[in-house]
């Protein structure tokens, strides 16, 4: 099939047994996308009482028919299972590189099912599949991991997606990051592959795939990279990253602020935004797979508290773990973004937790004491970085606001869900 490697690969971490699937051509016809390809494996294979995080769980890696095309921003990569968060089908995307190369080493999409005795990591190349023992590996942040896999095998083009510390320790807000703090962040799948003993999967691949018409499509291709490149409509997400809605939209009340209490914070959100970040900490990067507009950030804050060179935030980032905790400090929330991606959680759901419990401490549902003696106040850095470790870790308060906010609140009780703000216990993202 055009646009199709052809075939799906089944992994069974319980028996250590790899096999390949010729892929339907009806759902892919049907299903068009890794989305929809996903879904439906999801929904033939998992019934709807499975426990998220038992071996009996699946989780599929899908690709559509332009990943790995020279169409922009063509190495997305979607992931598809039962989260463990809501109870209920989810899916989740994240750019990079990563689903370039998987489709490339041969593969349109990815089923991994069972659980391993012993924590590994899978090793995926142009149509071999090794497991690799990953204890070494286990406890270690999901920068490190990534580093460490392509030293390992001996290829720094290695492309790897992997958990972090607390998608080992099952947090329910933990999830998968690959290629320098990409993430298809929702829903929690970071634990389920926590649960299976399933540290990373590294992909490698140069294979090729039919296309109808290659020269009008790459034609196509061409065109919208340099629309993309070049055009007025798109100047602000080129220059300012996705970063640019807290300068442009902060007047509409797009940006939630306080947990969702106010829709206006002009000063905060500007001293947010893509601007300020463009003035202050950010530095030259590399861009996703094929995209010309090159909206990724990295940051790079020299000195103080906040020292780090790394991925910066995304707009969603910066309003949940900024305007949503009243935090105006850049240099902070990208630090705590850079927690998040090295334990390995989602960054809209860990900012809506604290947001959560900075209202119910506020409203007195939560005291010193629960926190390990930290005042969870409004406009606190120091306070919401402290939640963001105890969230990674498992540990005290985080343990609790860990498990989503729907969860937090029926723990906490009192009126504690009237600041729960949730879609069936997922944390409601920034629009």
């Amino acid at each position: 099939m055009d646009g199709y490697m052809g075939k799906i690969l089944r992994v069974n971490l319980t028996e250590k047994k790899c096999t390949e699937e010729p892929l339907n051509p009806k759902y892919a016809r049907d299903y068009i996308g890794g989305t929809g390809l996903g879904d439906r494996i999801i929904y033939d294979e998992v019934p709807p009482s499975t426990d998220p995080l038992s071996p009996a769980s699946k989780i599929v890696f899908a690709t559509g028919p332009v990943t790995a095309t020279n169409y922009p921003s063509g190495g997305r990569y979607q992931i598809c299972f039962k989260s463990p968060l809501t109870g209920i089908l989810c899916d989740a995307s994240s750019g990079g590189y990563w689903g370039a190369d998987l489709k490339r080493a041969g593969y349109d999409a990815l089923i991994i099912e069972g659980a391993a005795e012993e924590p590994v990591y899978l090793w995926i190349h142009n149509q071999k599949v090794e497991f690799k023992p990953a204890a070494h590996l286990w406890g270690m942040d999901a920068l490190k991991v990534q580093e460490a896999i392509q030293r390992e095998i001996g290829d720094e083009r290695i492309r790897v997606a992997c958990i972090g510390p607390a998608g080992e320790k099952k947090v329910l807000l933990s999830c998968i990051i690959n290629d320098e703090g990409r993430a298809p962040g929702r829903g929690g799948n970071g634990a389920i592959l926590g649960s299976k003993n399933l540290k990373a999967i590294a992909v490698r691949g140069n294979g090729a795939f039919p296309l109808h018409d290659p020269a009008a499509y790459n034609a196509l291709c061409k065109k919208i990279a340099k629309d993309n490149a070049v055009s007025p409509a798109v100047a602000a997400m080129r220059e300012y990253g996705t970063a640019q809605v807290l300068d442009n939209l902060w007047a509409m009340g797009d940006i939630p602020v306080k947990n969702w209490q106010l829709g206006l914070w002009e000063e905060g959100c500007k001293n947010l935004g893509g601007k300020k970040m463009k003035d202050t900490i950010l530095v030259p990067h590399t861009a996703c797979y094929r995209c010309t507009l090159g909206c990724s950030r990295w940051v790079k804050i020299e000195e103080g508290p906040y020292k780090m060179d790394g991925p910066g935030p995304e707009y969603e980032t910066l309003a949940a773990m900024g305007t949503m905790c009243l935090i105006d400090d850049l240099n902070a929330v990208s630090f705590a973004n850079d927690l998040c991606n090295r334990y390995g959680i989602d960054t809209i759901s860990t900012g809506v937790a604290i947001a959560f419990g900075m209202e119910a401490y506020e409203k007195g549902l939560i005291k010193k004491e629960d926190t390990g003696g930290i005042e969870l106040k409004w406009g606190d850095a120091q306070a919401m970085i402290a939640m963001t470790h105890q969230i990674g870790k498992n540990e005290k308060l985080g343990a609790i606001l860990g498990r989503g906010v729907k969860r937090a609140a029926e723990a906490l009780g009192g009126d504690s869900w009237k600041y729960a703000v949730h879609v069936k216990g997922m944390g409601t993202p920034m629009h």
